[in-house]
């Protein structure tokens, strides 16, 4: 003999565990405050990738060859991190609501 299956009245019987206060979800924090601006980090950032471009290729025109770059990787290793500030800032401009 086959058992009736009760059907649910409501969206909330169906639902049931929606009620239980335990399982509501936690409320958003607050979003965090930086410390700068989004048109001062994309900006400083473009400065601190342009300076270290320019210093490598001023490291680049006093030796007159690229592999001196090699022993002084700091020029490319400051315009890698203006660049990581730059993708940054635009992550941050794009998730801004």
């Amino acid at each position: 003999m086959a058992t009736a299956v009760t059907k649910p009245l409501n969206i909330h019987e169906l639902y049931g565990h929606l009620e239980d206060p335990a399982n509501h979800p936690v409320p958003r924090a607050r979003r965090r405050r930086w410390a700068f601006g989004l048109r001062v980090e994309e900006r400083f950032a473009a400065l601190v990738a342009a300076g270290g471009l320019i210093w490598a290729a001023t490291l680049v025109g006093q030796s007159l060859s690229f592999h001196f770059l090699l022993w002084a990787p700091a020029p490319l290793k400051i315009a890698a991190l203006g660049a990581l500030l730059w993708l940054h800032a635009k992550w941050r401009r794009s998730v801004a609501a």
